[in-house]
């Protein structure tokens, strides 16, 4: 299963709908995510943890604690009038090829409260599986993403730079113990 595109709204500092193309080829299938410090590199990363999860995949929800808006754009919460709504959402397509089989979708609806606080008003995830007739909501989602990606494992398809950076200094070889470990 590959990653064939992602779209994001809100999420973040993505705060105007971005669409992002994935490496799908056959020979050319890998796809890095590179940029100057405070680009979003790291915010692309949650996005994709929280469109497959529900969190972030930060060690110690750390993302959840640092932002004081959760996961919508400053920006666009500032730029909110009282009692405006704004959807924060992330898209993923995958497949075996560049047309899409199966699109995740996690959605949280945010309004700005008349004291300046913001409020949840609702959160969807669904999983979209391609059949004959196109797509139609998957009803067993914890059963397909333990097939696509359990969450035990997805450390190990995820990651950032510094935890790759951090798993090859001199004498890591305690640490590739442990990530071995942790596979089997």
């Amino acid at each position: 299963m590959k990653f064939i595109r992602m779209e994001i709204e809100n999420f973040r500092q993505y705060g105007s709908k971005q669409t992002i193309d994935f490496a799908t080829k056959s020979k050319k299938n890998f796809t890095v995510i590179n940029g100057e410090n405070g680009c979003g590199k790291t915010n692309f990363l949650s996005a994709v943890n929280w469109c497959f999860y529900g969190d972030e995949g930060a060690e110690d929800g750390k993302y959840e604690k640092t932002k004081k808006l959760a996961i919508l754009n400053e920006s666009v919460y500032e730029s909110m009038s009282g009692k405006e709504k704004k959807e924060v959402y992330v898209k993923i397509f995958l497949g075996e090829n560049e047309s899409p089989n199966i699109v995740l979708e996690r959605r949280k609806v945010f309004r700005k409260s008349e004291e300046g606080t913001i409020e949840l008003l609702d959160e969807n995830f669904k999983i979209l599986k391609k059949n004959d007739g196109g797509f139609k909501e998957e009803e067993n989602r914890q059963v397909l993403m333990k097939q696509i990606l359990p969450k035990e494992i997805r450390s190990f398809f995820f990651f950032d730079g510094e935890k790759l950076d951090s798993f090859f200094k001199i004498g890591s070889g305690t640490n590739i113990k442990e990530a071995i470990f942790d596979v089997s």
